[in-house]
């Protein structure tokens, strides 16, 4: 059974299966009906045609007969009716359920993988979701015409052997070719994905409402608009190519089909005409012979098809493969969060010469305030997203409670922190939603969050107060809240959730500097006794700090309290706080 789940078209079944299984019996009787409906009107073409030539039968008799045919094949064709509709019913669920747990595989692919190139490539072909359909009913369609193909096989065997010979050989040529054309597809879909890629996002920047004002005014759309379409020209160019070989190999496929045709004709016409064949068997097996072939060149186009779609099958399983669930027996699990420690720890971007971080070694204990500062591109939010796990260091260890941390439940220790980064993305619900997110509902407490964070005037403005909707991508009733309100919102979610250390990454950048002052204090009461961390390259935050760290261009140059870093005058940390302070005065 394992060995059956690895090839990709049986998994996509058992994938299928496992999110539907009412779409696959469905699908298993419309097989069934599909594949036999054609014998009802050969044989009624056939018994007509004999009856009539020959006139064996009243006339009567041939209108009861009649009726007798239609009544099968239209109780066949009914229930195939009814079975579709359901089918279709049940089609969209299974979709829905393939795209979730898609959806689910890429909010979990490690954030290090996410950011590469090749990565979101094959995100974007494994996110082709519409496949799914497309290969199930390919795999329909060759079940269908096989029952189809052996039903007229016989039928045509019986009647004239030499022509299955005949028909056997076309299809071999005809497999030939199209195994000929899904190479050469599966060497020219690598050149289309980076194409296409850049192609939808630069059209997700034409839809962005937060692209507006820029393509607007800086004349943005007109460089989007010329990428758009140098874009265009060479995928065009790849697609005329492309074209030009297939229009070569199909050409020579024509040209064989229409033989077959002319010996067919010749055949069946010489039979005739030496009285060896009746003028309905002639009739039956000409249709016969073109559902047949039909039906061959369906199983050849579906197996075509999924050999195509088989590539979107493996890239799908590689991209589960990449979901960060940690299912390992051997991970620790994590209950607190005592200590954190960085030793000596360095980091390299992918295809990166110099370090990001090098040699960095640090303790945070718990109920700690700390704060690390530095300049811009100094290191402070690369050193942020390993203590979150996001990446691995390069060298050195993390260690969480003495232990190191690729050895913990990832999914556990996330689940103790809570982070404010500096681009913090909101869901378009309501505010209430996005501060509470799963966590119980605490009326009071959610109240009070607001009204210390500054939110309560703000959300007060409105009708809906904490139920307004943030942004309008879902509801023409949602709010385009500002950059600052929106980081409160996101500052107000991580107090909510009462976790055991809580990261802010520059989270009031937004803010003016009154504003700052303000909620700086406010964490400093609400942070009380929980470990937390502030990045920052203002320095607003550290005179509440219980330790600061300082980071210039990857490096921990000084480490102390707010004071005794002040007190080297000579330090980097006290150059740039002077430098900062003598800005605010001017």
């Amino acid at each position: 059974m394992n060995k059956l789940k690895q090839n990709p078209i049986m998994m996509l079944i058992f994938e299928v299966y496992s999110a539907n299984n009412r779409y696959v019996y469905i699908k298993a009787l419309m097989v069934i009906l599909e594949g036999i409906s054609p014998l009802f009107s050969l044989f009624l073409l056939r018994y007509l045609l004999n009856t009539l030539v020959n006139q064996t039968v009243t006339f009567s008799q041939i209108i009861v007969n009649i009726i007798l045919f239609i009544c099968c094949y239209s109780s066949v064709l009914l229930c195939r009716d009814l079975l579709k509709v359901r089918l279709q019913v049940e089609l969209r669920l299974t979709i829905f359920v393939l795209k979730k747990n898609l959806g689910m595989n890429l909010a979990t692919i490690p954030y290090v993988e996410s950011e590469r190139p090749e990565i979101q490539n094959l995100g974007r072909l494994a996110n082709e979701t519409d496949n799914f359909s497309i290969i199930f009913d390919s795999f329909g369609r060759i079940l269908t015409e096989l029952i189809t193909i052996l039903t007229l096989g016989l039928v045509i065997l019986n009647e004239q052997p030499i022509i299955i010979f005949l028909l056997l050989v076309v299809i071999s040529i005809r497999l030939a070719i199209d195994q000929k054309n899904q190479k050469i597809w599966e060497e020219w879909r690598q050149k289309f994905a980076p194409i296409m890629r850049k192609f939808d996002y630069f059209l997700m920047i034409l839809r962005e409402i937060k692209f507006g004002k820029e393509l607007r005014i800086n004349k943005m759309s007109e460089t989007v608009e010329n990428i758009l379409s140098d874009l265009s020209k060479n995928y065009n160019q790849l697609t005329t190519g492309y074209n030009k070989i297939l229009l070569k190999n199909n050409s020579f496929l024509d040209f064989v089909l229409l033989i077959q045709e002319f010996m067919l004709y010749l055949l069946l016409g010489y039979r005739v005409l030496q009285g060896l064949l009746q003028i309905g068997s002639f009739s039956m097996i000409l249709a016969s012979i073109s559902h047949f072939t039909s039906s061959c060149l369906g199983i050849l186009e579906s197996i075509a098809l999924l050999r195509n779609k088989s590539l979107f099958i493996k890239e799908y399983s590689q991209f589960k493969r990449k979901s960060q669930k940690n299912t390992s027996s051997t991970a620790s699990s994590v209950e607190s969060i005592e200590m954190i420690e960085f030793r000596n720890v360095s980091f390299m971007y992918p295809n990166q010469e110099k370090n990001t971080l090098t040699n960095i070694s640090l303790k945070i204990c718990k109920g700690e305030k700390i704060s690390i500062v530095g300049e811009n591109g100094a290191g402070k939010t690369t050193l942020i997203k390993l203590l979150c796990g996001f990446y691995q260091p390069t060298s050195g260890d993390i260690l969480i409670n003495d232990l190191p941390i690729n050895t913990l439940s990832k999914t556990d220790f996330q689940r103790l922190i809570a982070t404010v980064f500096q681009d913090s993305q909101l869901l378009p619900f309501t505010v209430k939603e996005n501060i509470i997110l799963d966590q119980h509902l605490d009326k009071k407490r959610l109240d009070d969050v607001v009204k210390k964070i500054g939110l309560e005037e703000c959300l007060n403005s409105f009708p809906n107060k904490l139920e307004t909707i943030v942004g309008k991508e879902l509801s023409t009733q949602g709010v385009d809240f500002s950059g600052g309100e929106r980081q409160k919102i996101a500052i107000a979610q991580a107090i909510y959730q009462d976790s055991q250390l809580i990261i802010l990454d520059e989270p009031t950048s937004a803010l003016d500097p009154i504003a700052e002052s303000e909620l700086f204090e406010t964490l400093n009461e609400e942070l009380e006794g929980i470990c937390s961390v502030f990045i920052s390259h203002r320095l607003t935050s550290t005179r509440f700090s219980d330790n600061i760290f300082v980071l210039s261009r990857g490096e921990l140059v000084e480490k102390g309290t707010h004071k005794n870093l002040l007190d080297r005058k000579e330090g980097y940390y006290s150059q740039l706080f002077k430098s900062q302070a003598e800005m605010y005065k001017g």
